[in-house]
């Protein structure tokens, strides 16, 4: 509801059903995070219904109240071959008006790092054939732990490019390709208590980015 009207209705759905949900949805049984936060889901089918998570007057209403988070953004800048690797280039854009903790890959290093992501993903538009990222994850110890070693500062409004390399172990053929990407943030990990600290708050949640790419 904003203003007295409702902009999208839901449901509350558990994971153990034996088909799946349209429209909004909220995992009933199940959550990825502590018991302070939330995620609301989406499944659209053929384009329908459309997403109205974002809708501009759930947006206004948030900012007349001033609880408006916007968080991150993600922007695919290239994926090019280099021999048998792939370069991807990536900017991670931090849209908030609060300083932001994100999983640096340069300090996580990328093993950790892909525990958190599956990383990068290339589909053949021409053949349908399927390139994923074989970098084996390191599982952090404890599994459930983390580290404030591994988080930079994307301070608000700020944006940063960073690189991940990746191994082919086939080459691709030339064509056009849909890179699909997913930045991963941390989620039950972080307590309430841990959530904000002196350089910003823990980014939660993942973002997803697709770019249409050519590989020669």
């Amino acid at each position: 509801m904003a203003y007295g009207n409702e902009i999208y209705s839901g449901i509350f759905w558990p994971p153990f059903s034996s088909s799946m949900p349209v429209g909004p949805y909220i995992d009933s049984y199940m959550s990825l995070f502590q018991d302070y936060a939330f995620r609301i889901n989406f499944v659209s089918v053929d384009n329908k219904p459309e997403d109205l998570r974002n809708d501009p007057v759930i947006i206004l209403a948030m900012k007349d109240h001033n609880i408006l988070h916007s968080g991150l953004a993600l922007a695919i800048n290239s994926v090019e071959r280099s021999g048998s690797q792939l370069v991807l280039k990536f900017t991670l854009t931090n849209s908030d008006i609060s300083n932001l903790l994100i999983i640096d890959p340069e300090k996580a290093g990328p093993a950790l790092f892909h525990y958190f992501t599956n990383g990068l993903y290339l589909r053949d538009l021409n053949n349908n054939e399927i390139f994923s990222q074989g970098i084996a994850p390191q599982t952090p110890n404890p599994w459930d732990s983390w580290n404030i070693n591994w988080l930079s500062q994307l301070k608000a409004g700020e944006s940063k490019q960073f690189t991940l390399i990746y191994s082919m172990s086939r080459i691709l053929v030339p064509g056009e390709y849909k890179a699909s990407f997913q930045f991963p943030g941390l989620e039950f990990q972080i307590s309430r208590e841990n959530l904000y600290q002196p350089e910003g708050r823990i980014w939660l949640g993942n973002i997803e980015a697709t770019k249409k790419i050519l590989i020669q």
